[in-house]
């Protein structure tokens, strides 16, 4: 922006998520030194959106930009398996897409009212030693899940460089 439009000295940078379509999003923006003043105004504007969160230029932008504006994709990506494994063990496609809604969102509720529980802890709480959860989660651990998570979100960082 500074090279396209040189005279303007104060730029704001915005990132929007598409749940900002229903007030539940995550908006992240970033101010250039000029328009510091403008912050206030920033996040009044915004907050109708969802989350506000004032990010630094560079490595913090392109994190939220990838786990929060990208991420909702990558989100849609899990619930597509989710519902798939139930369309394969009998559930109509309806029931299963329900179903699958219901428990990410019930997740992200319950994530939400107890705030003050860790995530880790919030897991915790469902798994019980050498049950069903534990043994799933367990597989998880061994396919690395995590390790091609975070490939994936270098993989996005690295195409987000290139269009910036």
């Amino acid at each position: 922006l500074k090279k396209m439009v040189p005279m303007a000295q104060k730029r704001v940078r915005i990132m929007p998520n598409t749940p900002v379509k229903i007030g539940s999003g995550v908006v992240g923006y970033c101010l250039s030194p000029e328009a510091n003043h403008l912050s206030g105004m920033m996040e009044d504007l915004l907050s109708p959106l969802g989350l506000v969160m004032s990010v630094q230029e560079g490595e913090e932008f392109e994190a939220l930009t990838v786990s929060c504006s990208s991420g909702v994709g990558f989100v849609f990506e899990f619930m597509q398996y989710w519902q798939e494994w139930l369309e394969e063990h009998g559930f109509g496609p309806e029931d299963a897409r329900s179903m699958t809604v219901k428990t990410f969102l019930g997740a992200s509720e319950l994530a939400t009212q107890l705030e003050n529980l860790s995530l880790q802890e919030l897991q915790s709480k469902v798994t019980s030693r050498k049950g069903v959860t534990a043994a799933g989660l367990d597989s998880m651990r061994e396919l690395e899940l995590e390790r091609g998570l975070r490939y994936s979100f270098e993989k996005a960082v690295l195409r987000d460089r290139e269009l910036g």
